[in-house]
């Protein structure tokens, strides 16, 4: 769960969108909501 967040992080980080909120998405369907990487997965894929 952790790690679908750091990667896309790093996805993120190297300009790959498409691989990012992929991997984001990943966290956010793992469910475990007392993880903070899942608000931040979820901020990620609704920021503008």
């Amino acid at each position: 769960m952790r790690s679908a967040f750091y990667l896309g992080e790093k996805y993120f980080a190297e300009g790959d969108m498409n691989k990012a909120r992929e991997h984001w998405r990943k966290a956010l369907n793992q469910g475990v909501t007392e993880y903070i990487e899942h608000a931040a997965a979820s901020l990620r894929l609704n920021a503008k």
